[in-house]
């Protein structure tokens, strides 16, 4: 059985530079950088670091998942930083 390779911070900063962390225990999810994750563990580090890594500042769970941000296709470009409300 084949499995899908996981990708790399270098693969994700090729399509987006920032994604969604969303925390596994209570669901917070936050914008972050690829750049800070790439200039700690280098642009060949697997995905899953960041995913193992990853600390809510909620609730303090460890472990998320990641999410591309609004990608709608090929003719369309990924959406800009979330902005905040003031």
């Amino acid at each position: 059985m084949a499995t899908t390779p996981v990708a790399t911070l270098a693969d994700l900063r090729g399509v987006t530079p920032w994604l969604w962390v969303i925390c596994e225990r209570c669901l917070h999810r936050a914008p972050t950088a690829l750049a800070p994750w790439i200039i700690r563990w280098g642009a060949d580090a697997s995905s899953d670091m960041l995913r193992r890594s990853a600390r809510c500042t909620e609730c303090g769970g460890k472990g998320a998942t990641i999410q591309i941000p609004g990608w709608g296709g090929l003719q369309t470009p990924v959406r800009g930083w979330p902005m905040v409300a003031t």
